[in-house]
This record gives C-alpha cells, structure tokens and sequence, in this order.
C-alpha cells in the first residue's frame, strides 16, 4: 500500500502548480491577474484560520462575550449603533483596524508597514 502522503500534492502545491502553468498561455496583463489572485489565495490558505481566530477572540474581548460562531460582525455592528462604544471609542478604533488590517495582509500585504499589530 502506497502511502498517500507522498503521491498528493496538497492545495497549496496544485495552486502553485497552476501559477506557473498559466504564465505560458495568457497575455502579460492576464498572467499577472493569475498569478496576483493565486498569490492571495495561497496567504488565505496559509494565515485565514489563524486570523479567523483572532477575529473571533477581538471581537469577543470587545464585546465581553464568547462567540459560538466565526461571525461576530453583527454583535459588534448591533453595539456600535446603539452607542455602547460612545465611552470606549479608542477601543473599538484599535480592534476595527486590527480586523482591516489582518485582511489587509491576505490582499494587499505590501500596503502595510511590517508590524501591523496595535
């Protein structure tokens, strides 16, 4: 019995695979599109569980709740507009740039400085 391990490629080597496949058979323009979303789609796979974590665990801290899901969107939306951060805006401010500035790094992480933590 062959060991699957050693013959399956994982997402991330079909992906890069792909890359390089495509930079024979499209313009300049549509290779460097390629590659530009593959490249992102390859940070996603690498950080987007951590970072969705952190997500959960921020916006938990904030909120002074524990969160059964990974979307704690609209709690926080729900307290913002009901001004439960009218006192604590520094706060807010801190953990709604470090939620921008993690998915900021998955897109574009070349816009940020190197230490993106608050």
């Amino acid at each position: 019995m062959r060991d699957p391990d050693l013959f399956s490629p994982t997402l991330a080597d079909l992906i890069e695979t792909v890359r390089d496949a495509l930079a024979d058979d499209l313009s300049a323009y549509e290779r460097q599109v390629a590659r530009y979303l593959l490249q992102m789609s390859l940070r996603e796979l690498a950080q987007g569980p951590s970072l969705a974590q952190h997500s959960v665990e921020r916006i938990d801290a904030l909120l002074g709740t524990v969160s059964t899901s990974t979307d704690g969107y609209a709690g926080l939306c729900a307290s913002i507009r009901a001004g439960r951060f009218d006192e604590r805006l520094p706060k807010l401010l801190e953990t709604l740039i470090a939620e921008a500035a993690e998915r900021v790094a998955i897109v574009r992480p070349d816009v940020l400085l190197e230490d993106v933590t608050p």
